[in-house]
């Protein structure tokens, strides 16, 4: 979506296509991890109350964690060749978000 006029805003953060990795589930909480990734954006740009940015900014970090096991199992059960590797990309970023969260 290029504009949301319920919003009165272009999301910044929006699903396109050629994201897709054609794994309904998977294409499916991607989309879910860029609506709560917007939202907190949205959040910001309104100047919401800290506790609505953690609130969200909490639940974003919730799904990605699940997203990642989902993503993780699904790799392991087809034999992905690279699943270490991309194990090792969710750490990073886990880590990331983390640190990010502790700052919040």
């Amino acid at each position: 979506m290029l504009f949301d006029p319920t919003l009165n805003r272009t999301p910044i953060f929006s699903w396109r296509d050629i994201y897709s990795v054609n794994v309904r589930n998977m294409d499916e909480q991607h989309r879910q991890l860029f609506d709560l990734a917007d939202n907190i954006h949205k959040a910001v740009e309104e100047g919401k109350e800290d506790e609505v940015i953690y609130e969200v900014m909490t639940s974003l970090v919730h799904y990605t964690r699940t997203h990642f096991k989902d993503e993780e199992r699904l790799m392991k059960k087809h034999s992905y060749p690279y699943l270490k590797t991309h194990r090792k990309e969710h750490e990073r970023l886990l880590g990331e978000v983390d640190d990010f969260m502790q700052q919040l």
